[in-house]
């Protein structure tokens, strides 16, 4: 195990780079580490030096740290795809530490809540996360390839902004609420919906040529309580069983109506798929659905969703579910 030393008061003065930028809270990057006192050395080959500072808002989790044998041996591309992976790495923390919060909520609340809780969020984060990370895996290649044919530098800063966007993407998936009160905050119901519903006509790949219908029975300003990235999370829960049920239709078209009801707003989902089996409908949110081999999608998502929406004070049901299609009914009390 190394030796720790302080960063405010250092021997003989001098912090390092790695220090440096633990201090500063934010990249250093040396061409020459023969011409700065900052440097510490530990390998009488290293000519240039690029340092990383992993961060957490203003909190420092760590540093990455590059050496090179070549003088200005890291560029401005260099440097921006090492902060893209310092971002990628902050977030592996922070998951690593809300899992060790699950953990501790094992404890606290029992194996068989927190159990479920950790198979849901890792199920839900391979969902989400998985093809995001094979097009970060991409996108990082080609800036490669690039910065090594010499391509000019709008090529791989373009790579680089790709990768921000994904990761910003990542970060905000949301964790388990683990109560009620947990990223709860009124949300306009009507503009969240419709916003949601455009982005997946937008997604030409495995949502085209699908017909979407809102219609809202309720007024614009109307809030339900809920965390808005979970709300998100659910709809696209339900739109994609809607989608898979709607996979052998002729005519595929997903309506979503809100109206009031009982102080609160429900949203009625209704598909033109083939309904719902019924040896699932009894089990469909009390547990994850048992699927074959060659069947899409983890089985976990209704479940998932009822849990989530039961945790906000709503209620998640089968209204109705035929050959003709089925109406799954969300509601959720309005914030006060």
């Amino acid at each position: 195990m190394g030796k720790s030393r302080s960063l405010r008061n250092p021997p003989g003065g001098r912090t390092g780079i790695t220090g440096k930028a633990v201090l500063e809270r934010k990249p250093q990057r040396v061409g020459d580490v023969r011409q700065t006192t900052e440097y510490l050395g530990y390998n009488g080959k290293t000519c240039s030096e690029l340092d990383v500072p992993i961060l957490d808002k203003d909190t420092v989790l760590g540093v990455l740290s590059l050496e090179c044998d070549q003088l200005n041996g890291f560029d401005q591309e260099a440097e921006d795809a090492l902060c893209a992976f310092a971002d990628l790495a902050a977030i592996a923390i922070q998951n690593t530490r809300r899992y060790q919060q699950l953990r501790e909520t094992q404890v606290k609340y029992g194996n068989v809540i927190a159990v479920a809780w950790m198979g849901l969020v890792a199920g839900a984060w391979r969902h989400s996360i998985g093809n995001m990370t094979t097009t970060i895996s991409d996108l990082a290649e080609l800036a490669q390839m690039y910065l090594e044919k010499g391509e000019p530098p709008e090529r791989v800063k373009s790579k680089l902004t790709k990768i921000r966007e994904i990761v910003a993407d990542i970060q905000k998936i949301p964790m388990p609420p683990l109560s009620s009160e947990d990223g709860v905050q009124g949300v306009y119901i009507c503009q969240l919906v419709r916003d949601r519903i455009n982005q997946f006509k937008q997604k030409k790949t495995n949502y085209g040529g699908i017909e979407y219908e809102v219609k809202a029975d309720v007024e614009e300003s109307t809030m339900v309580r809920a965390s808005p990235e979970w709300l998100r999370r659910i709809l696209d829960i339900l739109i994609d069983n809607a989608r898979n049920a709607m996979h052998a239709s002729e005519v595929k078209k997903i309506s979503i109506a809100l109206k009031p009801s009982d102080n609160g707003v429900e949203m009625l989902f209704s598909d033109t798929g083939g309904g719902i089996p019924d040896h699932l409908k009894a089990s469909l949110f009390k547990e994850p659905v048992k699927k074959t081999r060659n069947e899409k999608g983890s089985g976990i998502g209704l479940f998932l969703a009822n849990t989530v929406v039961q945790t906000y004070g709503g209620r998640l049901e089968i209204r109705a579910s035929g050959l003709k299609g089925t109406t799954m009914a969300l509601w959720l009390p309005v914030s006060k």
